[in-house]
């Protein structure tokens, strides 16, 4: 057995995941597992968070849901950012609920032929992937003309829901105007893990905390779900005056002991 392991306290996710639905007013969560759940384990920590009564899964990659969809993951999978048109079979085979940014991922998947639920993400301040705000009007006519589509949700994302109230409060200002265009009954979501913590009454039909599920965020009353252990692959004592490791970037004060872990780059 490898001699360095990660443990990963369940109990500090529940605390995590139930301090921040609190927090949002105890709206739904979605639970965030993509990048291997944060290098936590995607399968065993999304099993644990539909445990504790997630409304679903988030990933990133088609890769990512395949290996839940294989680990016996039935669950609802969000497929986040922005659906590339080849992607679109997959969709359909790991039955995934995928978010669409533009009009040409939209009619891959509707060519397709069969019933899907989409998500669609709008572009609100952060500059990545999404349907600019004030083209809601436009992609709802265009949606309406998808006989194989059907939108479920509705959501954006914080660029910077931690520092700059202004520019939060001014992408809330365009997805209340999206909002206004498609009304209500869809599952809208907008909050980030700041998001969640600053601007809770936009919790909406749910939140999406990501790093904040796995407490990596100080002084906000989250517990680091994880420590990394190992066993020493040597222990020894050497005298003041001792470079250690490539160009010598450290040198022992006086007699020090030295101990070298199994972890870290080529171990």
């Amino acid at each position: 057995m490898r001699p360095a392991w990660l443990e990963v306290n369940f109990d500090a996710l529940a605390h995590n995941l139930n301090l921040l639905r609190a927090r949002a007013g105890s709206v739904q969560v979605v639970g965030i597992v993509k990048a291997n759940a944060y290098g936590h384990g995607a399968v065993e920590v999304g099993k644990e968070l539909l445990r504790l009564g997630a409304w679903g899964l988030a990933v990133a990659t088609t890769n990512e849901a395949r290996e839940l969809r294989k680990a016996g993951i039935v669950a609802r999978i969000l497929l986040m950012g922005s659906l590339h048109p080849q992607q679109a079979p997959e969709v359909l085979e790991l039955d995934l609920i995928p978010s669409i940014s533009t009009l040409e991922s939209a009619e891959a998947l509707n060519a397709l032929g069969k019933a899907v639920a989409v998500h669609l993400e709008f572009d609100t301040g952060m500059g990545r992937v999404g349907f600019q705000s004030e083209e809601a009007q436009m992609v709802r006519e265009h949606f309406a003309r998808y006989e194989n589509l059907l939108i479920q949700g509705i959501y954006s994302h914080f660029a910077d829901a931690e520092e700059d109230a202004a520019w939060t409060k001014e992408q809330i200002a365009r997805f209340v105007q999206v909002q206004q265009v498609f009304g209500p009954g869809y599952f809208y979501h907008l909050c980030n893990t700041a998001g969640t913590v600053n601007y809770s009454d936009y919790g909406l039909s749910a939140v999406r905390p990501g790093i904040g599920l796995y407490g990596l965020l100080p002084n906000l009353g989250l517990k680091p779900i994880a420590r990394l252990l190992a066993r020493p692959t040597q222990v020894k004592q050497l005298p003041a005056g001792r470079k250690i490791g490539y160009s010598g970037l450290y040198t022992t004060q006086g007699e020090e002991w030295i101990a070298t872990l199994p972890v870290g780059y080529a171990d």
